[in-house]
């Protein structure tokens, strides 16, 4: 689940249902008198460019744009998604704390940090970060978790997701160039 998307629960119309909907708030108003253009909107290849720009200006490693199609979900398989990925987190958690110590340690974490993933909590500044939105066909598995440092680097994998919607790419051309972590443990 996208936990900034803000979105609440409605009524389980078609109109609705769009991930669309949800992310309005989150996509920048024209008046009346302002008629969007085609040249306004970024292509593909336009966009890609801008974006592995922004991922040398951040210095990030190993990390892949995937360009990835838009598929909304209803609110009742969000929710039930919502509702596994609760479960499943936990299930990441304990796994990386027993079986992939060693990784935990290159991250930079120490035992206490370790001791708490044991625990399924996430050390301080770390967060179980879903490699590919639900809303673009990512699935409640452990394969599509990873835990990343919070900041900078989870903020800007999602500074990445928002500069799109700013500029109308989903709502243009209904795909999302998703970065892509690889590795089970990133810092940034």
């Amino acid at each position: 689940m996208w936990e900034w998307s803000g979105s609440k629960k409605k009524s389980a119309s078609v109109k609705n249902t769009s991930l669309l909907k949800a992310y309005a708030s989150y996509l920048p108003k024209t008046s009346t008198n302002h008629k969007e253009t085609i040249s306004e909107i970024p292509s593909l290849q336009y966009m890609e460019s801008l974006l592995q720009n922004k991922i040398s200006t951040y210095d990030l490693k190993n990390i892949k744009l995937k360009l990835i199609d838009f598929q909304p979900l209803s609110w009742e398989k969000k929710h039930l998604y919502s509702e596994k990925q609760v479960v499943e987190r936990k299930r990441f958690l304990k796994f990386i704390g027993y079986s992939h110590t060693q990784e935990c340690l290159d991250a930079g974490l120490d035992k206490n940090d370790i001791d708490l993933i044991k625990q399924s909590i996430s050390p301080e500044n770390y967060v179980v970060h879903i490699r590919i939105p639900f809303d673009f066909g990512g699935k409640v598995s452990i394969d599509n978790m990873c835990l990343v440092q919070t900041h900078p680097l989870h903020d800007q994998l999602h500074a990445l997701i928002e500069y799109q919607l700013e500029k109308n790419f989903l709502k243009h051309h209904k795909k999302l160039y998703i970065p892509i972590i690889e590795g089970i443990i990133k810092n940034a």
